[in-house]
């Protein structure tokens, strides 16, 4: 079995090559489980490149029909794989299966001589595409293997490799050009070290033709392509019947109860329409529409063929209807005339096709702005959020919920949580107070309270949750969260009743300054190893946070009310909008730098 050790050995051995320690383990295991002499081996490393593909090996079993891409993680935890996956997908899948177009009748004379090629393709890719090239029609299927350390099966139910798998899939016209053909297999499979490996899952994207008759295209900055015409709603009851909830993936809206107002006036429009009390013509008019988002997108004669087609809004819509089809059934009402009339229902729709994850994500975010929905619900499909959730996972065994109600949805649905790699059972991280928790560390006390514009807004949103937040101690990252649950005690012991209204006003100052005192703490590293195994706050945390609370954090607002200059009338006169303000965050940081050495620490990196 491959080790550790076995891997920094072999990266010791080519480090004239600069070879990383994912390469090593490609390497290793081509030799391994391949059965490949070394040399061979070797030149199926992408040695010194897989920073630029995301891969790190492959190999062309021609007595299986198969090409399997290695793309390797050295540890224990799949948030690693998180730059590797995104790498293949935005640079790799372009750079591999891409046609590459030299000069002369021989495509891949550029093997012997890579020239002007050298610039756009590593040696790697080309040697990647001359056999891709030699054995395309042998090829069968395509194996994506994520290799690692860790507990395979669990690795392959984590949303970072579902959004992986769904990236491929958006991709398979690339792999279908370049073999020539539409039945080629693409599957991907979890393997580790130990020698276990997950269920190979089949990345085929699921064909639909909806009518759409004398729709119009348009064309988007960057090749983007949008179709708009009229949909019937009972096709797209159809689709999500045959797909389930994949068909509303990345819809925001799926989950609002029965009981919302909106959807309470579906049900009404379209008993209405069954009953024959309404035309379904009118339905249209009083729509906002919905969009749909495809991978391919083949226009037919008043139709279009659409590849894994996906709804970005209108689950209400269509969730709805399904449901009062399925009730009509049961009171035995849905008769072939009903049925008639609610197939006549439709209403405006887009179909976007040809666009990056990114684009998808602006335009699911632009669908659903209206209320409730809150901007917090929109960015639970972007990939640092996946990421992060992997990464709780991972280090701390905690679940992050960046959807609101899939904790409750995952206990309900599985009486072994802990299967999915998480002890604590009572709560999760939230996706809200994790802002706010960064926010708290970084300073930024204003924003605390202003989680919309947090969360609306790039460049802040950007800054709060990025990669660099991963480079943290969790166990920071877990006590700073959990301060939150226990602050309105350190408000009542810090004002009494007296200074209530003061303490108050400071909540967040407050809670930003705790996070300071514990990471400045000299019995931090005590702290963080005796209250960051679950959430829970227990006694001797709250004991813990209170002597923090009176010994450090006391004597700086006891500074703001006596000897700040700056503050000191507006505490006399009670107006404490100045407590909300960067500004006296960074004050009385200045002061405890002055009183006990104190220096501004953050949860990793806000780039």
């Amino acid at each position: 079995m491959l080790t550790l050790g076995n891997l920094r050995y072999t990266q010791q051995k080519l480090r004239s090559q600069s070879c990383s320690l994912s390469e090593a383990f490609a390497l290793r295991w081509l030799e391994s489980e391949h059965a490949m002499e070394y040399e061979r081996a070797l030149i199926h490393t992408a040695l010194g490149h897989s920073h630029e593909l995301g891969v790190h090996g492959f190999f062309v079993d021609e007595g299986k029909g198969s090409l399997i891409v290695l793309i390797c993680n050295p540890s224990k935890h799949v948030s690693e794989f998180s730059d590797s996956l995104q790498q293949f997908v935005k640079v790799g899948m372009q750079q591999l299966f891409a046609m590459p177009k030299p000069t002369g009748d021989d495509p891949f004379a550029a093997m012997e001589n890579p020239g002007h090629l050298s610039q756009l393709f590593s040696r790697f890719a080309l040697q990647f595409q001359a056999e891709l090239e030699e054995s395309k029609r042998d090829i069968k299927n395509i194996n994506l293997r994520l290799v690692f350390f860790g507990d395979a099966a669990r690795a392959a139910n984590e949303e970072i490799v579902a959004n992986f798998r769904e990236d491929v899939v958006h991709t398979r016209p690339l792999v279908e050009a370049r073999l020539e053909r539409t039945d080629i297999e693409v599957t991907c499979t979890v393997k580790s070290a130990d020698g276990s490996s997950s269920i190979p899952d089949r990345l085929k994207g699921y064909r639909q033709t909806i009518s759409m008759a004398d729709h119009v295209r348009t064309e988007g900055p960057n090749g983007e392509l949008m179709h708009v015409g009229t949909v019937s709603l009972k096709q797209l009851v159809d689709m999500y019947r045959k797909l389930g909830m994949r068909f509303l993936a990345r819809n925001v809206r799926a989950a609002l109860p029965i009981a919302t107002g909106s959807n309470q006036a579906l049900s009404k429009a379209f008993l209405a329409v069954a009953r024959g009390q309404e035309r379904p013509e009118f339905f249209r008019f009083r729509h906002n529409g919905v969009t749909l988002t495809s991978t391919a997108c083949e226009p037919k004669e008043n139709a279009l063929e659409l590849v894994e087609p996906q709804l970005l809004n209108g689950a209400q819509t269509v969730t709805t209807l399904s449901r009062i089809c399925a009730e009509l059934k049961k009171r035995s009402e849905y008769s072939h005339a009903v049925e008639s009339r609610l197939g006549q229902i439709s209403v405006i729709g887009r179909v976007i096709t040809n666009a990056t994850r990114e684009f998808i994500t602006s335009v699911t975010i632009a669908s659903n702005r209206q209320n409730p929905i809150m901007p917090w619900h929109l960015r639970a499909h972007d990939d640092i959020q996946s990421r992060l959730q992997a990464w709780f996972k991972d280090h701390t065994n905690l679940y992050y919920e960046v959807q609101e109600g899939a904790f409750d949805k995952i206990k309900e649905a599985d009486e072994d949580i802990a299967w999915h790699g998480v002890i604590e059972t009572d709560h999760c991280v939230n996706i809200k107070k994790l802002a706010q928790t960064f926010l708290a560390t970084e300073g930024l006390v204003d924003k605390m309270q202003q989680l919309k514009a947090v969360f609306e807004e790039d460049s802040i949103y950007e800054r709060v949750f990025c990669d660099g937040r991963m480079t943290a101690k969790p166990e920071d990252v877990v006590f700073c969260y959990k301060i939150e649950r226990r602050i309105g005690k350190v408000l009542r012991l810090l004002g009494g009743t007296e200074k209530y209204a003061f303490v108050k006003s400071g909540r967040s100052l407050i809670w930003a300054l705790l996070c300071q005192a514990y990471m400045n703490d000299s019995s931090h590293d005590r702290l963080a190893r005796e209250h960051t195994k679950s959430l829970r706050a227990t006694q001797e945390f709250v004991d813990a946070i209170e002597r923090l609370a009176t010994s450090r954090v006391k004597p700086l607002l006891m500074w703001i009310v006596n000897e700040s200059s700056e503050y000191m009338e507006d505490v006399r006169t009670e107006k404490y909008g100045f407590l909300g303000t960067k500004k006296v965050f960074e004050r009385t940081i200045d002061v405890a730098r002055e009183k006990w050495g104190w220096q501004h620490r953050r949860l990793g990196t806000s780039q």
